[in-house]
């Protein structure tokens, strides 16, 4: 039957057009979420390892969003999971620092704009679709990441399950200069560029925590390999293994359980080098696979606390207190490894050295109270900022720069050498304490100008004494009074590139203990 319209259906039609356009408008009269990636919508082609950042804007103040980095395999800036390979997910929440499982907001202020920025990251050379979502929100910005320019080393191997190669599967290197990320081809090789200086350093594993999700309830062999670049490093080879399980819950002081909380498994002191990852679900519940093996056990992150103290297995909160899991070829599955996370105050910064970021722990001690650290974080090169989560009082901060080998120099708060450094004071748990930053980058130069013992800090310029361990560029300069001496009545350890320095003229008297190397 054909049908012919009226001039009264007609009518109905025009009706029905006005309130299909009128309730379409209505609906794009809500917050649409905008994004760009290194400052363009779509387009932005940069050099893997260079600065990576995004704009989320159009945000409800204080909203979260769902983050996905997609490798577009074919290359038409459309997302089709049937060909493409999701890279990474993570989320971010407007005005948390350090993010909910990746970076965090910049500007750690809730303001319906999420600002991000982070560099040395290598990811894997290939065109990518950003998209965030927040709500029924979406938006979506490609970019594309080209080779690294000037390439110092390549690190390569191959993952391998039951004597054949693995192919999709993340295998990461991560050096001073950053972390440099790759996926394995059809044979499961690998090849990894990168930019790290001769003797650098690194170590190469299989990441757990934000990639691999298809590899979940195994274990690789080795955990990681790490040695000194100096030249190109082949046959770093990987094995898929299946594993033992540790599991428990994280709630916090109310009892009420946490989601989306990160808890690392690693061995404690470098001993073996075995680093495992997981997360809660929404009942507060993890459960990691590992090897066998002996574990500290933390729960929270330094790129995701989450607004929480850093705690560790048996509600401890320095690694130094920390009560170890002991897993052995006849155990398949140990329970119970659970914490209660308490809320607690920020305390944030930079650490450089040289205008980069550099990595290094931080310490939070009882300000003037001599004994064992509080609270700590640590801060890694990729990150602008450190942030150290600490209930309100008075603390001294310490900052020591991580060599890859154990040891390195070290300064309190206020550029200070020696302990309490200047006062951080923190009053509630709603504040933040910013610009407690440090900086490795200038030489110091310790002067004794008074007479007598070392260890008393009034002979020392400014009161400042050196540490026990001098490290390069550092220099102690005796210069002490007319007619005085110097006396070491302590242990005093010169790094390899740090000075003493004992004019013509001037004495030094070592009753106590010195090492130059």
């Amino acid at each position: 039957m054909k049908y012919t319209a009226t001039k009264n259906t007609a009518k109905l039609t025009h009706v029905f057009l006005l309130l299909a356009i009128t309730m379409f408008s209505c609906s794009k009269s809500f917050a649409t979420i905008g994004l760009t990636v290194n400052g363009q919508a779509n387009g932005a082609t940069f050099e893997t390892g260079n600065t990576f950042s995004w704009s989320i804007s159009g945000l409800t103040t204080g909203a979260g969003v769902s983050n996905q980095l997609w490798i577009d395999m074919n290359g038409n800036d459309i997302i089709d999971p049937a060909t493409d390979f999701l890279f990474v997910s993570f989320n971010q929440t407007d005005g948390v620092p350090g993010g909910n499982q990746g970076p965090g907001d910049d500007d750690a202020t809730a303001n319906g704009t999420i600002t991000t920025s982070i560099g040395g990251l290598g990811f894997p050379v290939g065109n990518y679709i950003f998209r965030t979502i927040s709500g029924t929100d979406t938006a979506t910005s490609t970019y594309s990441l080209t080779a690294i320019s000037s390439p110092t080393f390549t690190v390569s191997g191959k993952v391998t399950k039951d004597g054949s190669g693995l192919i999709n599967v993340v295998v990461s290197l991560q050096g001073p200069d950053g972390e440099y990320y790759v996926l394995t081809d059809n044979n499961g090789n690998y090849i990894i560029t990168t930019k790290e200086a001769s003797g650098s350093n690194v170590r190469v594993r299989v990441p757990m925590e934000s990639f691999n999700s298809s590899l979940s309830g195994y274990v690789f062999t080795p955990n990681e390999a790490s040695f000194t670049l100096s030249s190109n490093v082949s046959n770093i080879d990987f094995t898929v293994l299946a594993g033992k399980i540790i599991m428990g819950t994280v709630t916090d002081t109310t009892g009420a359980p946490i989601f989306d909380m990160a808890v690392n498994v690693y061995t404690p002191n470098g001993g073996g080098n075995k680093n495992y990852d997981g997360r809660t679900d929404v009942n507060g519940n993890y459960s990691i696979t590992v090897d066998t093996g002996t574990y500290t056990v933390q729960f929270g992150n330094d790129r995701e606390p989450k607004g929480y103290l850093r705690t560790y297995y048996n509600q401890k909160y320095s690694s130094q207190n920390a009560d170890y899991i002991h897993v052995t070829e006849f155990t398949d599955t140990i329970k119970n490894i659970n914490a209660v996370l308490r809320k607690g105050a920020v305390i944030m910064g930079t650490f450089k050295k040289d205008g980069k970021n550099i990595r290094g722990g931080i310490n939070a001690y009882a300000y003037n109270v001599p004994g064992p650290p509080l609270y700590e974080a640590y801060h890694d090169s990729t990150e602008n900022f450190y942030y150290l989560f600490v209930p309100p009082g008075q603390y001294s901060i310490q900052f020591h720069v991580d060599n890859g080998g154990g040891g390195g120099p070290s300064l309190f708060f206020n550029q200070t050498p020696n302990f309490p450094g200047s006062m951080v004071n923190i009053n509630a748990l709603s504040d933040t304490a910013k610009n407690i930053n440090v900086d490795f980058t200038s030489p110091l130069t310790y002067m004794f100008i008074g007479n007598g013992n070392w260890g008393n800090p009034f002979n020392w310029k400014d009161n400042l004494r050196p540490p026990f361990t001098l490290y390069p560029p550092d220099t102690i300069l005796i210069s002490h009074v007319l007619g005085g001496q110097c006396i070491l009545n302590y242990t005093q350890h010169i790094s390899n590139g740090a000075s003493l320095v004992v004019p013509t003229g001037k004495t030094l008297v070592v009753p106590g203990s010195l090492t130059i190397q």
